[in-house]
């Protein structure tokens, strides 16, 4: 989904669109249980989060994947098995992330699979980042900001200001 919200295309079903050479995607049996191993960009996001990382094997339940990236996202890991595209990332000026696994999934005693951890760790510092920036904005009375993230509802502006003061 993110990769279309950007433009970009996908593959509807990677079998019946890309061929029996992608069947490692998707096991319905499976489920969760199914792995294959993915190779992270050099240079890329993931690559700094995982350094020194050479194929490792993750979850594979998608049937669907990135085709033509989207306007200003990057590749970030491909499936070893056909270059499919198994994660990616917007260059813009917030934080977007994709995944095609599901890192949740991951058993953390089984040392064979990619550890969640990293990624979990980038996103919720992110996440922070952009609460404490909009928390600054608002507080530094950006009305624009304010209608932008209150949607219209009714609110005291000024106690809201004050209480976010507080928190910067």
């Amino acid at each position: 989904l993110i990769n279309v919200a950007f433009g970009g295309t996908l593959y509807q079903d990677i079998v019946t669109q890309g061929g029996a050479d992608h069947l490692h995607h998707h096991n319905p049996h499976a489920y969760d249980q199914h792995y294959h191993s993915i190779t992270l960009v050099a240079g890329s996001g993931l690559a700094r989060l995982y350094p020194n990382l050479g194929n490792v094997r993750v979850n594979s339940i998608h049937h669907q994947a990135a085709k033509t990236l989207g306007k200003d996202l990057v590749s970030e890991a491909l499936s070893v098995a056909d270059n499919m595209i198994e994660a990616i990332r917007w260059q813009g000026p917030s934080s977007v992330v994709g995944v095609q696994w599901h890192p949740e999934f991951h058993d953390p005693a089984d040392t064979s699979l990619l550890d969640g951890n990293p990624l979990l760790l980038e996103f919720l510092a992110e996440a922070e980042k952009a609460r404490h920036e909009l928390i600054e904005r608002i507080a530094e009375n950006d009305d624009k900001t304010m209608s932008d993230y209150l949607d219209g509802k009714e609110i005291d502006l000024e106690t809201l200001r004050k209480t976010l003061r507080k928190a910067v």
